[in-house]
């Protein structure tokens, strides 16, 4: 089964599955950036609140129970990917940072355990930080940032992950 988001006209965005085998197309909840979590019929997912945010949410498929698994009232949280050993979940949070009469929105990586707990913000840069993906063996994250560089061009930077 392959897992995507679709847009609608208004509806927003909405997670569908097609079945290789019959062909069959499906339309599950709304939200983006489904991660299907390893040995259940689940994925976790993307999805705005009604104020702006968003926030991760564990969708169970076959049953249809949804519970909200990471949230906050000043950021965002996108773009879930499941660790290897299927315990952590790394994803992009963001929000909106404010000094010396500027505020500008800022990227960074978070990870927490898989049912929302233990949430951790592994970055502190004021550049974005994006595009969070496990290494093989989990114990290396890779993110897309621009920092380091003077004219704000991204590279791939590497940093190393310990529970």
């Amino acid at each position: 089964m392959v897992f995507f988001a679709r847009t609608e006209n208004k509806g927003g965005c909405s997670i569908w599955s097609y079945n290789l085998k019959d062909n069959f197309l499906s339309n599950y909840s709304p939200g983006q950036n489904p991660c299907p979590v390893n040995k259940e019929s689940a994925l976790i997912v993307s999805r705005q609140t009604p104020g702006g945010n968003a926030e991760l949410w564990k969708i169970n498929y076959d049953t249809g129970v949804e519970e909200c698994i990471v949230s906050a009232t000043d950021k965002s949280f996108t773009t879930p990917m499941i660790s290897p050993d299927g315990r952590w979940i790394v994803f992009v949070g963001s929000s909106v940072v404010e000094g010396q009469g500027v505020a500008y929105h800022n990227t960074d990586i978070y990870v927490c355990r898989i049912d929302g707990t233990d949430l951790r913000q592994l970055t502190h840069h004021a550049a974005d930080d994006l595009s969070p993906i496990w290494s093989h063996d989990g114990r290396n994250i890779y993110f897309i940032s621009q920092r380091g560089d003077a004219d704000a061009t991204a590279n791939i930077w590497r940093m190393t992950f310990t529970e």
